[in-house]
């Protein structure tokens, strides 16, 4: 046995480094082909096979990466925001988890039974063709509401864009709510709305024909929230579709209360939003490329940095009606940085604005200014990566009125959008745009208007 024993160390120390390397070799198969699961820890928390998930290779780096980055390193920032939810709650109300679910069950059934759709009851939030959509937030800001009228009626709800293009060019669903039209339900609307015969289509009135139509349809654009709401509970209306340019939250207060009769809870949108907005959009892959990118060059982390947001060009606001005056555009911009930063003394103020020349006010203003200030076109100027498509050379174009050629023109609005979702505090002034993104942003209560009906507002 003593033989053995000093034979064996004599070979051990012979052969020591092959020994080491064999081991090694081991055990890096076993952590790519995950024999060890705790030692095949991946670069995201998502599944690689997802193309929408994957970040772009020049963002997968290791090494001497900005503290921001590695904040961003998991797609879980749009999904959720488990950075700052360590134990993986929810703020959501339980009706609003258990429609959910009860969306997804069903279409479930429908596909596996290929049931038709006009057997369905269904509400479409919906923007096309010459609707009066509004922009961004008018868009948005109602999604507590339309689930809400959805759980009530027991409706599938559905989001159906496509001006200026489809919804699924910025704005992706997610794993917890899926509502992008499926196809066949895509083409059964197209045709029914090509052809006129077959198509009841009312604006605020309410009313419908039916006749020889394959099936009935209304739909409410505008403040019309109430007939809305009388729509989804006719049983005999199989598909309600519209837009409503207010919040709705009143109603929304009214629906939740019956949905949850028991214990009412989160009946105030500053509630939840937060963690409502993740869950029910992520980013397109462009856009969360770009987003990424931006908060990686200016170096921001969540929650760790506050947004100005001024709309120069609202109808009504000085800068405006005084035919484009520098000195007041410079004014206000200065103004609702202040304001930004009076929210939480010390942080970065991110500057949000529909114009370039705001941007560059607050990149005048940064020289002379105890506050950090960056914008999108501090992020364009530093990056060595290609950010020309949200740079600040022109004027981000509005949602609902520009003309566009592609997609990407409109991208700047998106990346601000979520910008302001990763924020702590959000000043606003004219539009909906900022108070929007004050609601999806950490903290939704800490929010200052910077101005009112053209006039500033003191924030000292």
């Amino acid at each position: 046995m003593k033989t053995s024993y000093c034979s064996t160390l004599r070979w051990l120390e012979r052969y020591r480094w092959q020994f080491f390397l064999v081991v090694v070799i081991v055990f890096c198969l076993a952590s790519q082909f995950q024999f060890f699961p705790v030692l095949a820890i991946p670069f995201t928390t998502i599944s690689a096979s997802d193309p929408a998930f994957v970040l772009p290779s020049t963002m997968q780096v290791t090494g001497n990466r900005s503290s921001a980055l590695s904040s961003f390193a998991s797609f879980d920032l749009f999904d959720g925001y488990n950075a700052t939810n360590t134990n993986n709650t929810t703020t959501l109300p339980a009706w609003m988890t258990a429609y959910f679910q009860w969306q997804m069950e069903r279409m479930n059934e429908i596909r596996s039974a290929n049931l038709p759709w006009t057997d369905q009851k269904l509400l479409i939030l919906r923007c096309i063709s010459e609707d009066r959509c509004g922009g961004t937030s008018d868009r948005l800001k109602s999604i507590p509401l339309f689930l809400a009228l959805a759980a009530q009626s027991k409706r599938l709800l559905f989001i159906r864009w496509n001006r200026p293009f489809p919804i699924e060019e910025f704005l992706l669903p997610t794993t917890t709510f899926n509502w992008s039209v499926p196809e066949s339900l895509q083409s059964l609307l197209d045709d029914d709305q090509d052809d006129t015969n077959n198509t009841a289509t009312t604006s605020n009135t309410g009313s419908t024909s039916t006749g020889t139509l394959r099936h009935s349809r209304v739909y409410f654009d505008g403040q019309n929230v109430g007939k809305l709401a009388a729509s989804t509970d006719d049983p005999n209306m199989w598909l309600v579709e519209g837009n409503v340019h207010l919040s709705g939250s009143s109603l929304y207060r009214k629906i939740a209360v019956k949905l949850q009769p028991s214990k009412p809870q989160k009946l105030d949108y500053t509630e939840f939003y937060h963690d409502l907005f993740p869950r029910v959009f992520r980013p397109s892959p462009p856009i969360h490329r770009l987003v990424l990118r931006v908060l990686q060059e200016l170096q921001l982390q969540p929650n760790r940095f506050v947004v100005a947001h001024y709309r120069s060009k609202y109808p009504g606001e000085p800068y405006l009606e005084s035919g484009k005056n520098g000195t007041i555009l410079q004014a206000f911009c200065r103004n609702a940085i202040d304001c930004a930063s009076s929210l939480a003394p010390g942080l970065p103020v991110y500057v949000a604005a529909d114009t370039a020349a705001s941007l560059l006010a607050a990149q005048t203003y940064s020289m002379v200014s105890k506050h950090r200030i960056v914008s999108r076109l501090d992020a364009s100027s530093n990056s060595s990566n290609n950010l020309s498509m949200i740079a600040a050379a022109e004027d981000p174009p509005h949602l609902n009125f520009a003309q566009r050629d592609t997609p990407d023109a409109f991208y700047s609005i998106f990346v601000d959008l979520w910008i302001m979702a990763q924020s702590k505090c959000v000043a606003f002034g004219a539009g909906g745009f900022g108070r929007f993104g004050s609601l999806v942003s950490f903290n939704a209560s800490c929010r200052m208007p910077h101005s009112k009906q053209g006039k500033m507002q003191s924030c000292v």
